[in-house]
């Protein structure tokens, strides 16, 4: 490992984003950087080694190159206890141009007009799933988010949510309560905060 891998992880185990490595004698340019300044963040390096099965429970119209289909889709984590939904990210990278044109007559059959009642999700959505499709997603690492909700009760600024989702594939062979529990994920997100890895939104911020 080079020093500057030492260093990288490192900031990374103290908390940070990652690091900026820069030519020592290169001016400051304000908006940009070229290749004198380049960042290199965890989710860079690597996702997660864990993956999650989630189910989809809403979705937001796409802009711009995804007019005319779905821009991201909004999951959630099952709660055995509850017996209920909890959203846990919006989902929009790994989404090809192909699986973009599928998806809304693929998800057309589970939509319903308002969110179901067995789903926990303070974000305003376009269009509301019943809770069946189940997907795989990985992320960079988890964070706490003040609009998601898995395991909001345990967290008093909010919920846990993952940061830079990006969608694998459709889990045809589970059941939406196969799903990746909320105490599976609240089990993770301790062993993360454990190592300094996990992050936290401000309020003010955007969702994921």
């Amino acid at each position: 490992m080079t020093e500057t891998e030492k260093f990288f992880h490192e900031a990374i185990g103290q908390g940070a984003e990652g690091v900026v490595i820069k030519d020592a004698a290169s001016p400051y340019q304000a908006g940009h950087r070229g290749w004198h300044w380049i960042k290199f963040k965890k989710e860079y390096e690597k996702e997660l080694a864990d993956t999650f099965d989630v189910v989809i429970i809403g979705a937001l119209y796409g802009k711009g190159a995804r007019a005319g289909t779905f821009g991201s889709v909004l999951v959630a984590a099952f709660d055995p206890t509850t017996n209920k939904y909890y959203s846990f990210t919006k989902v929009g990278a790994g989404l090809t141009e192909e699986l973009l044109r599928r998806l809304p007559p693929l998800l057309k059959p589970y939509q319903i007009p308002a969110k179901h009642r067995l789903v926990d999700a303070q974000i305003t959505m376009d269009v509301w799933f019943d809770p069946v499709k189940v997907i795989e997603v990985t992320g960079a690492d988890l964070t706490v988010s003040p609009v998601h909700r898995v395991a909001h009760n345990r967290i008093k600024a909010g919920g846990i949510a993952l940061r830079f989702p990006r969608f694998l594939r459709f889990r045809d062979d589970k059941d939406p309560e196969q799903a990746t529990t909320v105490r599976e994920i609240w089990q993770m997100y301790r062993s993360h905060t454990r190592r300094g890895s996990v992050h936290s939104i401000k309020r003010t911020a955007l969702p994921p």
